[in-house]
């Protein structure tokens, strides 16, 4: 439904993943919808610990 929302905008997407490699639930992206406008950034500080900062950014 948000998809379809913004398939009719200009919008890009940044989707904020805190959990990283620790959530237990499937990854749902809105860029399996809008792939060439979304990009997900994923954080590992929770799963490596709070004073490491790594991040990953896929697009």
């Amino acid at each position: 439904e948000l998809a379809a929302l913004l398939a009719n905008s200009d919008a890009l997407v940044v989707e904020d993943d805190h959990s990283g490699d620790i959530a237990s639930g499937a990854l749902v992206s809105l860029g399996k919808w809008l792939p060439q406008r979304t990009v997900h950034i994923r954080s590992y500080s929770k799963s490596h610990g709070p004073d490491l900062r790594l991040a990953a950014v896929g697009g």
